[in-house]
C-alpha cells in the first residue's frame, strides 16, 4: 500500500505516466515538436538568431531553403487539420530535400548559395562567408532539423500504419574545405613539413587528387589544434614519395631522352606500376612503426639534413653580424667556439 501511494505521489509531482501514451497523445506530441521546429528555424517572429540560415537563404531566393521553408510553413498552418499520413508525406518531403544535398563536398548547396548570393547581393560571397553559410546549414538543417523531423516521421509512420520509407535523417557533418589563407598557413605547420606539403608543387598535386583531398583537409583541421602531435598519414606519404622519385628521375636522367626505351628504363631503374605500388605500400607500413627514422626515404633524409645545415649556417651568420656590432672580434671568437 505504501509503495502504491509513493508511485502516485511521483506520478503527480513529476508528471509520470504508468501506461503507454495513447495515439492521440502521441499525435499531439508530434504536432508540438513540429511547431517548435518551425518557430526555432523558420518563423521570422520567433526564430533563434543562431539558427537563422534558412531565413537568410530564403531571402536570397535559394531554391532548397525556400522549398524547406514553404513545406514547414504549410505543415505548421495545417497542423490541426492534417492526418498522420498527410503529415508523414510532408515531413518525408523535407527529409528528401535534405538527403538530396548530401553529395561529397556539398557541391550542390555550395553552388546554389553562390549563385543566388551573387544575383541578390551583386557580388560573389567571400570564402569566409560561404564557409560560414555551409557550416550553419550543416548544423541547423543537416543535424538539428533533420534529427527532429526523422524522429517525428517514425512516430507518424506508426500512427498512420504506413509502409512509406522514411527518407534521409541526421547526417554526420562533413569537413569544410579550408580557405586559401588556411591552406597557405597550413604549409608552415609541423604536420605539413613532416609530409613535405610545405613544398607548393607537392601540396598542389596532393590537393588536386580527389582521393587524397579529404585527408589533406583532415590534416589542416588537426593542425589548428595545438595539442595535435605530428603523425604520419600513410596514403599521403606514399603519394609524396612517388612525386619525389619522379622529380628525382627528371632531374638526373635528362640525358636519356634520346636512348631506346628499354635501355632508358634499365638505366633509370623504373619499376612496373604494380611493383612500384607494392614498394610504396611497404614503405608506408614502415612509417607507422614507433621509430620515426625507420623506413625514411633517402631523398627525404638528405633534404632534411640539408635544411638543418642551412639553418645552422644562417644562425651562425646572424650571430656573427650581431656580435660584431655589439662585442667586437675578440668576443666573437669566444662565442663561435661553440660551433666548432
Amino acid at each position: 500500500m505504501n509503495l502504491f501511494r509513493l508511485a502516485l505521489l511521483f506520478e503527480t509531482k513529476y508528471g509520470l505516466k504508468s501506461e503507454a501514451a495513447s495515439p492521440k497523445d502521441t499525435f499531439d506530441d508530434v504536432k508540438r515538436e513540429l511547431k517548435d521546429a518551425y518557430d526555432n528555424y523558420i518563423n521570422p517572429k520567433t526564430f533563434k538568431k543562431a539558427y537563422n540560415i534558412l531565413i537568410i537563404l530564403d531571402s536570397l531566393g535559394e531554391i532548397h531553403a525556400r522549398q524547406i521553408t514553404n513545406l514547414m510553413k504549410d505543415l505548421n498552418e495545417k497542423n490541426f487539420d492534417s492526418t498522420p499520413q498527410d503529415m508523414l508525406t510532408k515531413v518525408n518531403g523535407i527529409l528528401a530535400i535534405v538527403d538530396s544535398l548530401q553529395d561529397p563536398g556539398h557541391v550542390k548547396i555550395r553552388n546554389s548559395i553562390r549563385k543566388h548570393w551573387a544575383e541578390v547581393q551583386r557580388r560573389v560571397p567571400t570564402d569566409n562567408e560561404l564557409k560560414m553559410a555551409l557550416s550553419k546549414w550543416e548544423q541547423v538543417v543537416n543535424k538539428k532539423l533533420a534529427n527532429v523531423l526523422h524522429k517525428q516521421a517514425e512516430k507518424l509512420k506508426v500512427l498512420a500504419k504506413s509502409n512509406e520509407a522514411i527518407m534521409g535523417g541526421p547526417v554526420k557533418p562533413m569537413p569544410m574545405e579550408p580557405t586559401a589563407d588556411e591552406q597557405f598557413r597550413f604549409r608552415y605547420t609541423p604536420l605539413a613539413v613532416h609530409h613535405r606539403l610545405d613544398d607548393p608543387e607537392i601540396f598542389n598535386k596532393i590537393w588536386n587528387n580527389p582521393e587524397l583531398k579529404p585527408r589533406v583537409i583532415d590534416l589542416i583541421n588537426k593542425s589548428e589544434n595545438v595539442k595535435t602531435k605530428v603523425f604520419t598519414d600513410p596514403e599521403i606519404m606514399r603519394e609524396v614519395l612517388t612525386i619525389l622519385r619522379s622529380r628525382e628521375r627528371q632531374r638526373t636522367n635528362e640525358g636519356l631522352f634520346n636512348a631506346p626505351e628499354e635501355v632508358a628504363q634499365q638505366r633509370m631503374n623504373v619499376l612496373p606500376q604494380e611493383e612500384e605500388w607494392s614498394r610504396n605500400m611497404q614503405e608506408a607500413k614502415k612509417l607507422k612503426q614507433e621509430d620515426p627514422d625507420q623506413g625514411e626515404d633517402p631523398i627525404i633524409r638528405d633534404e632534411m639534413h640539408r635544411r638543418k645545415l642551412e639553418e645552422r649556417d644562417r644562425q651562425i651568420k646572424e650571430d656573427r653580424e650581431r656580435h660584431v656590432r655589439k662585442e667586437g672580434n675578440s668576443r666573437l671568437e669566444q662565442i663561435f667556439k661553440r660551433y666548432q
